[in-house]
């Protein structure tokens, strides 16, 4: 299927723009690879959903994408929180950033997404091999 093939093209993309960037090698980094992380994550939730004005384009697929907007934008939230200086995590937060993490990673399996599925900087992988500081999943400060 077009769409498919199209989705994972786009999470492909990504993923090798993540790749690329250097990991912040101390905490005065950790903001801007963050916003970097952000930006790059709305540049991919936009072209996933101009996929979605495919006719036909599968229910599964809508809702994939619709739940990594609201971690895309719960990402923003704690992005922006962290620039103000706050740096605990809810753990309201954290349950419904996993609970996302969760539904995306079904939606994937579930639509074939393997491009997607293996790429932990858009949030909702659980490792990487690549460096990144960012934690994919919200997490409650100690």
């Amino acid at each position: 299927m077009l769409l498919i093939a199209g989705a994972n093209s786009v999470c492909a993309d990504f993923d090798a723009r993540v790749q690329a960037l250097a990991a912040p090698l101390h905490s005065a980094q950790v903001l801007s690879f963050d916003a970097t992380l952000q930006r790059l994550r709305e540049q991919e939730l936009t072209q996933l959903r101009t996929l979605t004005s495919t006719p036909g384009t599968p229910s599964a697929y809508t809702t994939f994408v619709a739940d990594l907007g609201a971690l895309d934008k719960l990402y923003g939230e704690l992005t922006e929180n962290a620039k103000a200086g706050h740096r605990q995590v809810p753990a309201s937060v954290t349950k419904r950033g996993r609970a996302l993490s969760g539904a995306i990673a079904s939606d994937e399996k579930a639509l074939a997404l393997s491009s997607c599925a293996k790429n932990p900087a858009a949030g909702t992988r659980t490792s990487s091999s690549r460096g990144a500081t960012s934690s994919p999943t919200p997490s409650p400060s100690p």
